[in-house]
């Protein structure tokens, strides 16, 4: 089953983690289109096209929570599996960019969330063994 969410073509998880990335940048999806298509089994298409915008904090005329899109194109899915994504993230923390500033934000939360920050850290840090699927060993030592 996949979900094509404004054109881009995404598993159930990568959908679910798209809006989690999207609400948590201060962006809310306002459906304009949906179309459930259930071909035969086995291949269900989930067809969704959204407006973005930036979402309200409690009633109408409140606070708007405003934050910038992320500089780097998010990988779905993501490099390693889910269950690998808090590991690398906590490797990131404890590790610095070139320029001296940390892989990943010491305030953020470590989720199982492939988000911007994480993606950054792929990118600007080269976390160990990029090629390899299973950058970690399951025993949670690095």
């Amino acid at each position: 089953m996949y979900v094509f969410l404004n054109g881009k073509k995404l598993t159930i998880d990568g959908f679910v983690d798209q809006i989690q990335r999207d609400g948590e940048d201060g962006y809310c999806h306002t459906i304009d289109e949906y179309e459930y298509n259930n071909r035969f089994l086995g291949h269900t298409k989930i067809t969704i096209k959204t407006d973005i915008g930036e979402c309200q904090k409690g009633s109408v005329g409140a606070e708007t929570i405003k934050k910038k899109p992320c500089e780097v194109e998010i990988m779905s899915p993501p490099p390693i599996p889910k269950n690998q994504i808090p590991k690398m993230q906590e490797w990131c923390k404890k590790n610095k960019k070139p320029n001296g500033q940390p892989c990943y934000p010491l305030k953020r939360k470590i989720d199982q969330i492939w988000g911007c920050e994480s993606q950054k850290c792929w990118n600007q840090c080269e976390p160990p063994f990029p090629n390899s699927i299973n950058i970690f060993p399951p025993n949670g030592n690095m």
